[in-house]
This record gives C-alpha cells, structure tokens and sequence, in this order.
C-alpha cells in the first residue's frame, strides 16, 4: 500500500487541478446574476458557492482523494442543475450546467 499510494496521490492532484482550470468561471457568472434580483439568480449563486466549497475540500490520502471527492460532487451538482433546467429553463443555469459538463471528457479520460 506504501509503495502505491504516492503515484495515486499525484494522479488524483493532478486530475483535480485540471478539474479546477476546466469549471473555472463560476464567480463570472455569479457576478452576472447578482445583477439581479430574482429566484434563477439566487439558485445560480446557491451553486456558485457550493461548487466553491467542494473545489477548496483537500480530502484525506490514500484512502479518499480530493480529486475524485471534488468529481463526484461536481457529479452530483450536475445532476441537480439538470433536473432544476428540466422544471425551470434558465438561461443562466443552461451556462451552469456547460460548465458542468467537462465532467463526462474527464469520466471518459478515466475509463481509457
């Protein structure tokens, strides 16, 4: 196990820095709806800081790297910015949802 978990751990940093410089941009469009006042732009920013959160989570090595914790979240909050579009399209959310959906090129890299 000593002698696996530092080349994991390296490919796990590496995978979740260039999981960050994909979703980048999410306090851009946070500043775009503080512009206004209404429920799409509440929900925006609600995602803008839990994608924030999950992206500042080091995780614990070996056992549960941050880079697939952050994948897995980002997954989750994915899934949920979907279902939201399916009742409530939202311009704002559609450009959520874009960002959101570097997931499956990195789902892909990872099955290979």
């Amino acid at each position: 196990m000593k002698d696996m978990a530092p080349p994991v751990c390296d490919a796990d940093r590496h995978g979740k820095k260039e999981l960050n410089k994909k979703i980048r941009g999410i306090r851009a469009l946070e500043r775009q709806a503080e512009n206004s006042s209404s429920q799409e732009a509440q929900v925006v920013a609600d995602y803008g800081l839990a994608m924030r959160t999950v992206r500042r989570d080091e995780g614990t090595y070996p056992l549960e790297p941050a880079g697939v914790q952050l994948y897995q979240q980002l997954q989750l909050m994915a899934a949920s910015v979907e279902r939201v579009m399916a009742a409530h399209p939202s311009a704002l959310l559609k450009r959520r949802a874009r960002m959101l959906a570097v997931l499956s090129m990195f789902q892909q890299a990872c099955e290979t």
